[in-house]
């Protein structure tokens, strides 16, 4: 190890220290631009604004306000709607376009015995291991569950059917109702 005086290593501190604030500089320059040209193009401001930087600052302080105001209470409603869909007294599995589930409720994990690996299955996967039969003893297939008719636009309503999930002998005895869910103009 090479001891070197204070004297002759101060240079090279003084030297990085320098290029060290240099980068910060140019980094906190660079950040200041994209954030001043993400906000012009976010918020469209007028030419007022942008003369006026206090007028700037607090428009883009309510405008901030006002988006966390909306995601404070879009995540009431969020946990509002999880509260009530837990405690609906049916089994509840809500599809995807693909048949995919996209969310079950306890009651619907736990009837159907729904392990991850049945639950992100592809619907003919499902089908093997839920094996449903319509209350006249045909098999259900996959082009005539209620999932891929709902998906195709049908309303089911209290369909019995009966379910035989692994392991299990006897069936379980079930009334389906699907109802597609349609966006908005549709």
């Amino acid at each position: 190890m090479v001891w070197r005086k204070a004297w002759e290593v101060r240079p090279v501190f003084e030297s990085l220290l320098l290029d060290l604030q240099t980068r910060r500089a140019y980094r906190e320059e660079r950040l200041r631009a994209l954030l001043t040209l993400f906000f012009s193009t976010l918020f469209r401001l007028s030419d007022e604004q942008e003369g006026d930087r206090q007028g700037l600052r607090s428009s883009l302080c309510e405008r901030i306000q006002r988006l966390v105001a909306a995601r404070d209470r879009a995540k009431l409603r969020a946990a509002e709607l999880d509260a009530v869909f837990e405690a609906i007294p049916d089994a509840v599995v809500l599809y995807g376009p693909n048949a995919e589930i996209l969310r079950t409720n306890q009651l619907a994990k736990d009837m159907f015995d729904l392990s991850p690996d049945v639950e992100h299955a592809p619907l003919d996967g499902r089908l093997q291991v839920i094996k449903s039969a319509s209350a006249d003893g045909r098999p259900v297939t996959q082009e005539s569950s209620p999932v891929t008719r709902a998906l195709a636009g049908e309303t089911v309503s209290n369909e019995i059917m009966a379910v035989t999930l692994a392991g299990r002998d006897e069936p379980l005895w079930i009334s389906v109702s699907v109802v597609p869910l349609r966006g908005p103009g549709s």
